[in-house]
């Protein structure tokens, strides 16, 4: 349950830091990468826990 009220707080932080960037093409980019970094990393975590 915490890992999905994280998750939801991410992602409604990268949403407002999106409408935030108000159409700054290379900040918007930024903040993709970001968070694609971020989902990379949660991704192994998640696959470490697997094993």
């Amino acid at each position: 349950m915490k890992n999905d009220d994280k998750r939801i707080s991410e992602g409604l932080n990268g949403l407002f830091e999106m409408m935030n960037a108000k159409g700054d093409k290379g900040e918007i980019a930024q903040i993709v990468e970001k968070y694609k970094a971020r989902a990379a990393d949660s991704n192994d975590a998640a696959d470490q826990d697997k094993k």
